[in-house]
This record gives C-alpha cells, structure tokens and sequence, in this order.
C-alpha cells in the first residue's frame, strides 16, 4: 500500500519490478469512487525509424526502404500495391531494394522482447514513363511534284499525329496508316 497522507490532490512515486496494477479508491459524503490503473514492467518496446528514399518513380525503378530500430531484433516490412495485392519485403539487406509497379504503401514494425513497435509507413507513387519519339524526314530538300518520306519511332506511345503546315499556311494531316508515311 502507498501511502497519500490523505491528500486531495497529489502525486507520489513507485517502481514496481513486475506488472503491476494500482487501485485508487476514495469515500465522501456522496459515496465512494474507485479507478484502476496498470502498469507493466519489463523490456522497452521497441521504436523504428522507417523511410523510403524517392516517393515517386518511373515505372520500372527501383526505390530502397531504410530503417532504425532499437530495442527491436527483427523487422516486417509489407507492401500494398493499388491493386490490393499485399507481398513481403526481404530485410536481408538495409537499405531493402524493391520495384513496386504500381502505386505501393509499405508498412513496417520491429519486433523485440518487449514487443512490437507502431507500425511505420511510407508511400511510393509510380508514373509511367514519358513517350518517346524519333522523327525525321527522307529529304530536308526536294523538287516540285517530289516525294518525301517521313520515318518515326515510337517509344511508350500508343498514337501519333503528323501534320504538315505549308508556306502558305494551309494545314494538311498526314496519314500515319504507314511508317514511313
């Protein structure tokens, strides 16, 4: 038992050596009250420090996930794509290498004696890739009536659009049924 010395209010120290729970119980005029509160004793939890090093990437690349633990002796690390699908992540290396293909949260928490840390997130955001194009004509120069051939190359693309504008301002589509057109 602790003793108070009957204050109304106050505070007073212990340090219990195993779990422990505490009873409060007081009487008035009115009645009495009691509350109860636990504490447990043993190891420290443990904390994480949990970071990826690009939040956003190109289709394709690859991001590293770090981590700082203490009082932990393992960590899980989760990922959740945008389509629901959730896999592991190895921690066999720190940083953790992965290529997520789509839009990913990873969670993270260490494990130690003491239990399991909060759970650490950190989200990655994949774009695709910018369309590329090579385009170039068979002549810079040619005679009236002639022909020109018009060749391109089409990276991460699904459409192209040619358009050919005269002298005189007059603007013409050029079919691109074919390459060279």
């Amino acid at each position: 038992q602790i003793s108070t010395n009957s204050q109304l209010n106050g505070s007073v120290q212990d340090k219990p050596t195993q779990n422990t729970t505490y009873s409060a119980s007081t009487t008035g005029a009115g009645g009495s009250a009691q509350q109860q509160a636990k504490v447990a004793v043993g190891q420290p939890m443990p904390t994480l420090t949990f970071s990826v090093d690009k939040p956003t990437i190109v289709s394709g690349g690859t991001v590293n996930l770090s981590w700082q633990m203490t009082n932990a002796t393992s960590i899980t690390i989760t990922a959740l794509g945008a389509d629901g699908v959730t896999r592991q992540i190895s921690t066999a290396h720190n940083p953790a290498p992965d290529q997520p293909a789509e839009d990913t949260t990873y969670t993270a928490v260490a494990t130690g004696p003491g239990g399991n840390s909060d759970p650490q997130q950190a989200k990655v955001t994949v774009t695709l890739p910018l369309p590329t194009l090579i385009f170039s004509a068979s002549s810079n120069s040619i005679e009236n009536g002639g022909t020109v051939y018009l060749s391109w190359q089409l990276s991460n693309a699904t459409s192209i659009t040619l358009t050919a504008v005269g002298e005189d301002g007059a603007t013409r589509q050029i079919s691109t049924a074919q390459n060279p057109a």
